[in-house]
């Protein structure tokens, strides 16, 4: 070791959320789409991901939608994931991965849907730390490694919408 060798930095091995078989190990550096092989790291810029996966953009006056496309995460959950950027937050001009979503509206099969996700999650991660709800409005929320999985059932508008969401926090 030189006289500067003190300063180096020890360069990290890169994370394999492939052969790592802990979700929650996985969870702390970002989300693996099972079905391809293809981590989305926290942080990372999506043009980037963009060249290693297919994403479909929509641009809006207000906002930009990333589609990800239909993908099994969180061992084995097969959703259609998006992210919706906003124009106006704070770092909304930045587009970087800090979250992928899902939703759905109709009748019964987003109630079936709301089932078929929380009986999952509760598997993978035990059960909720908020659970609210009435006959109108369902909200359970998991905090995991640091990433906030949100899942939300309510009416608007007479229309049953459902929302699911992993948020790095």
């Amino acid at each position: 070791m030189g006289l500067l060798g003190f300063f180096k930095r020890n360069k990290e091995a890169p994370f394999d959320a492939v052969n790592e078989k802990d979700i929650r190990v996985v969870l702390q550096h970002g989300i693996l789409l099972e079905d391809s092989q293809v981590f989305l790291r926290w942080g990372e810029s999506i043009d980037l991901i963009g060249s290693k996966t297919d994403i479909l953009k929509k641009l809006f006056a207000d906002r930009v939608v990333y589609y990800y496309g239909e993908h099994l995460v969180l061992n084995g959950l097969k959703l259609n994931l998006s992210g919706t950027h906003w124009y106006n937050e704070v770092d909304g001009d930045q587009k970087t991965f800090r979250f992928i979503e899902f939703s759905c509206e109709g009748d019964q099969n987003v109630l079936n849907e709301f089932t078929f996700i929380k009986d999952h999650l509760a598997e993978q991660f035990g059960n909720s730390l908020v659970r609210e709800g009435d006959e109108q409005v369902n909200y359970l929320e998991w905090n995991i490694s640091g990433v906030k999985i949100s899942l939300n059932l309510f009416e608007k508008y007479g229309v049953n919408k459902l929302r699911f969401e992993m948020r790095k926090f």
